[in-house]
């Protein structure tokens, strides 16, 4: 059975007319057809968007395909450190990466 993928080529994604770039960004990191949101507006640079919103769709994309470090990054951003969502999901990359301590620190400091 075809399924028309070739690959290491995911089918273009196709967006209904009212989705905003956050929109979009979030779609494809749900969908796997990304390369770690990269293509997520930039914290704070896109007024549309939250800033929560964006690290959180950023980081979850560079976490699922290995970025960690990188995701911890973006959750450190200073626009958005303080948020509480932004320090759950930035403890629990911590712990994949294996700094439980530092990880727990951060859960129990909420």
């Amino acid at each position: 059975m075809d399924t028309g993928l070739s690959a290491g080529k995911a089918p273009e994604l196709k967006f209904p007319e009212y989705y905003n770039e956050l929109d979009k960004a979030a779609s494809r990191s749900i969908a796997g057809a990304t390369n770690g949101s990269d293509d997520a507006p930039e914290i704070g640079g896109d007024k549309k968007g939250d800033a929560v919103q964006i690290a959180l769709i950023k980081a979850s994309g560079l976490s699922a395909v290995g970025r960690r470090d990188e995701a911890v990054g973006v959750l450190s951003d200073a626009a958005v450190a303080e948020n509480p969502k932004v320090q759950v999901l930035k403890a629990r990359i911590l712990g994949e990466l294996g700094k439980w301590d530092e990880g727990i620190a951060i859960l129990k400091s909420l």
